[in-house]
């Protein structure tokens, strides 16, 4: 299958493919690189095998594959490119492994978008070791209901999962410092969330970071001897439901 695929760098980097409408295809072993937009609108793709040699995912990787519905990121990847899997409408259930320490890298601005817009994504598993989750990684999954946090994670990135209607409920980890813009706007199924950091004034957030009606829907569950603490906070203490737990 890989007669399909345009290589470069010695065979080592996939750089594009000979015909945008396959529907199967296996990456041959000694590729390191998956490169920028190389299967960018294969809107057949339905399924994809690579390598344990591939060490990263490049920028528009997958975007707009929209039949693609199941991806197995292997562990010899470490890194995940901007907008690697946009609009992926498909795609349903995603592991991030452990090998991953640069996820949605995008320049100056720290703009993922890794997920956006994969309205098919259910469960997203992310890897112990991620410290950022970058802006808009996760915006506009409207099927998303679980995702867990690994409490290696210090920011969430403006937008980060913005119009995730279907998300239930979210755990902060303690190692969250910073909560940017829009990051949970817009969540309108949001019963529950567990902060579980004992001094909410270590955590900086933006005012805008629970925009459009979480405030008054969803319950915000804290740590034993910090009600004091939650409900005088500039923005945690908005929440018209705090419980400890």
């Amino acid at each position: 299958m890989d007669d399909f695929l345009v290589l470069s760098d010695n065979g080592r980097t996939v750089s594009g493919v000979k015909d945008k409408s396959i529907v199967c295809i296996t990456i041959p072993d000694g590729v390191t690189k998956i490169d920028n937009k190389a299967f960018e609108g294969c809107y057949l793709l339905q399924h994809i095998t690579i390598p344990q040699s591939t060490t990263s995912i490049g920028v528009k990787a997958f975007g707009n594959c929209i039949a693609l519905e199941h991806i197995n990121i292997p562990f010899s990847i470490t890194s995940i490119g901007k907008d690697a899997f946009y609009s992926c409408e498909s795609l349903k259930i995603i592991n991030i492994p452990n090998s991953i320490i640069d996820f949605g890298w995008g320049g100056f601005f720290g703009n993922g978008s890794v997920f956006r817009g994969c309205t098919s994504l259910e469960t997203i598993n992310l890897s112990q070791g991620i410290t950022k989750i970058w802006m808009s990684a996760f915006s506009d999954c409207t099927a998303l209901k679980h995702i867990n946090i690994p409490s290696s994670v210090t920011v969430i990135g403006k937008d980060a999962f913005c119009r995730c209607i279907a998300l239930e409920n979210i755990d902060i980890p303690y190692s969250v410092t910073s909560i940017n813009a829009y990051a949970f706007a817009c969540c309108r199924s949001l019963k529950s969330m567990h902060f579980h950091i004992e001094n909410p004034e270590k955590i900086n957030i933006d005012e805008n970071a629970f925009w459009g009606g979480t405030y008054a829907k969803c319950c915000l569950y804290i740590p034993q001897d910090s009600l004091f603490a939650y409900r005088h906070h500039p923005i945690l203490g908005k929440f018209r439901h705090i419980e400890i737990e």
